[in-house]
């Protein structure tokens, strides 16, 4: 139930879903890849957060509702 509504908090907005949920990942990664930046309960936290959104991204391309090559919905 928190993931879910930190997924709905994450799409709204203007920008289209899709670009955020890959955009967020992306920051994700990246935060991981340099992880001097952050204490270890950050880390932990980042780790767990990415988790969680790639399991999403794969549910969403796994029924349609992502194109993974340009991130945008299915058409």
């Amino acid at each position: 139930l928190a993931l879910r509504s930190f997924i709905v908090r994450l799409f709204q907005g203007s920008e289209d879903p899709a670009r955020q949920l890959i955009n967020h990942i992306a920051e994700l990664q990246t935060r991981l890849a340099h992880p001097q930046h952050w204490t270890e309960g950050e880390n932990t936290n980042n780790a767990v957060k990415l988790q969680q959104l790639m399991l999403e991204l794969r549910r969403r391309q796994a029924e349609g509702d992502l194109d993974p090559i340009s991130g945008s919905g299915a058409t």
